[in-house]
């Protein structure tokens, strides 16, 4: 590594750019616009958020649809 290339504070030596793709929570779409999930943990942020908004909508509401 030559001392032109910018350095991560938090991890010298490596820059957070170079992450590779496959590494990705979201991609992007085959057709259409938007990211889809590529991975568990982008899963997992689906199911989070779902889950999230049906809990604030009995907790407002009572019910989940009118």
């Amino acid at each position: 590594m030559s001392t032109n290339e910018p350095q991560h504070p938090n991890n010298p030596g490596r820059d957070p750019r170079d992450r590779p793709k496959d590494k990705a929570w979201f991609g992007p779409k085959r057709v259409g616009f938007g990211r889809r999930p590529q991975r568990w943990q982008g899963w997992l942020v689906i199911v989070l958020v779902v889950a999230a908004v049906v809990v604030f909508r009995f907790s407002v509401g009572g019910h989940l649809f009118r």
